[in-house]
């Protein structure tokens, strides 16, 4: 096997402890998956994969797929030219899709205080459980 046809997956799964969305309960299990295949430029083509389900069932399906480019000025700049306001829109699509779950699709918001004496999960575990 050469190192252009390496590739690695990682799968873990994670019981949801933290507060991380205001509209999304907090008892969820996330599923994530993680493959990296090195590119024949020695650069790195990284996906990421997260299934996030709760007692209702699957509740979200999503991922990213990206591919690394060698870092020269060149591909700066024209990174730079592509999507120079990336950031910014990203920023502003996250914050307009919380206002249209909020306030156009009425998606209750979730108080945490009150919810996280309710959890119907165990604490999280302390170095002497896990050793």
């Amino acid at each position: 096997m050469g190192l252009h046809s390496m590739v690695r997956i990682l799968n873990f799964v994670i019981i949801k402890i933290f507060t991380s969305h205001l509209l999304t309960p907090i008892d969820q299990l996330y599923r994530w998956q993680v493959k990296v295949k090195k590119q024949p430029d020695n650069c790195l083509q990284v996906r990421i994969a997260i299934d996030i389900s709760d007692e209702r069932g699957e509740v979200l399906k999503t991922g990213i797929k990206m591919a690394g480019v060698p870092m020269t000025a060149t591909t700066i700049r024209n990174s730079l030219r592509k999507s120079p306001l990336m950031n910014m829109t990203s920023v502003t699509r996250i914050y307009w899709h919380a206002f249209k779950l909020y306030a156009i699709k009425k998606v209750p918001y979730i108080h945490y205080d009150e919810k996280l004496a309710d959890s119907q999960q165990n604490k999280a575990p302390t170095p002497k459980d896990i050793l």
